[in-house]
């Protein structure tokens, strides 16, 4: 509920003719109610820095879960979400992204919820290993995901970041 229901409502008035619209908590117009810890500041920022200089992603927030999409444009690409485990989110943008989709970035009212079980020495390197599988499987290299999928789960990078 970082996200209050009022919020949602500009976003069905923001939709539009476009495909899609995303709330954004880092547009100068948005309204911040409880500001976020420093780390985690610095964690969202740099994480979607990351995302805009690897998959060329417009959007100034990508984790905000506050988003709307048409049934169209959706239905174009949600059977190939999910190869990334933990960026879903950049996962479905950047597949709408490279279909075609018009998506509208506007400024919400966000309010950050204590008690978040996210933990912060873990996580972001799974998502930043997200973001890289998911760039690979769009590039001349994707024979590399092929690979990593072929090795017995024990191996695999992510079984190292989950204890």
């Amino acid at each position: 509920m970082a996200t209050p229901p009022e919020a949602f409502y500009a976003l069905i008035n923001a939709i539009g003719k476009n495909d899609g619209v995303i709330a954004s908590r880092w547009l100068k117009e948005s309204q911040i109610k409880t500001e976020q810890t420093m780390l985690r500041k610095i964690t969202s920022r740099g994480f979607n820095f990351l995302t805009r200089s690897i998959l060329f992603l417009p959007y100034k927030d990508t984790q905000c879960g506050a988003k709307l999409f048409r049934n169209g444009a959706l239905k174009k690409v949600i059977k190939n979400i999910g190869v990334t485990e933990w960026a879903f989110d950049i996962d479905l943008l950047y597949k709408l992204n490279r279909n075609g989709a018009k998506i509208k970035e506007v400024p919400t009212i966000w309010e950050d919820q204590s008690g978040s079980k996210i933990n912060l020495k873990k996580v972001p390197f799974q998502m930043f290993s997200s973001i890289i599988r998911l760039r690979l499987i769009y590039s001349p290299f994707r024979f590399i995901v092929r690979l990593y999928n072929k090795f017995p789960e024990k191996w695999r990078l992510h079984r190292f970041y989950e204890k």
